[in-house]
């Protein structure tokens, strides 16, 4: 019917992607009958979410952003404070963009630096090696993830509502 919407219409192209595995999880979610209550929830949640962030918006796709916040929060979380090399730092992180072919450096050094203009991240020398920069979230960077966190917690829970996720 000219103008619908089918979810299955990209089947083809999709399955081709991904392992047969993978694929069977995919259609267990997409069939669910409150699969389309998320997509609507992710609709109603997402845009004020993005609206917050209009600059890193222009730069960074919405994939991209939730790989780049991963990647910073490992990072950050496995900094060892005796080894000045570890945790987050722009080398680091453009490395783990390089093997992940998630980012180039420069567009990493662009993102850092809009982070740091908007108050996401700031800039911390080493105590042992003041060659070495390390990049710490704020508060307002922890909201922002707790945030993000909260509404896709809350689009899974319409989908699978047992799960209650957003409760845990």
């Amino acid at each position: 019917m000219p103008g619908s919407f089918r979810l299955d219409a990209f089947d083809a192209e999709f399955s081709a992607r991904t392992s047969e595995q993978e694929w069977q999880r995919i259609l267990v979610l997409r069939d669910d009958p409150y699969f389309l209550n998320g997509l609507a929830r992710y609709d109603a949640l997402i845009p004020d979410y993005f609206a917050e962030n209009l600059i890193l918006n222009k730069v960074v796709t919405e994939a991209w952003r939730f790989e780049m916040l991963v990647y910073t929060l490992y990072l950050h979380d496995t900094r060892d404070l005796l080894a000045p090399r570890t945790g987050l730092t722009l080398s680091n992180l453009q490395k783990i963009c390089a093997r992940q072919n998630c980012a180039s450096p420069g567009r990493v050094l662009a993102i850092l630096g809009i982070m740091q203009l908007g108050g996401y991240l700031k800039r911390r020398k080493s105590p042992f090696d003041n060659r070495s920069v390390h990049l710490e979230p704020t508060a307002n960077f922890m909201t922002i993830v707790e945030g993000w966190n909260r509404r896709i917690f809350s689009i899974i829970d319409t989908i699978v509502p047992e799960d209650k996720l957003v409760e845990a």
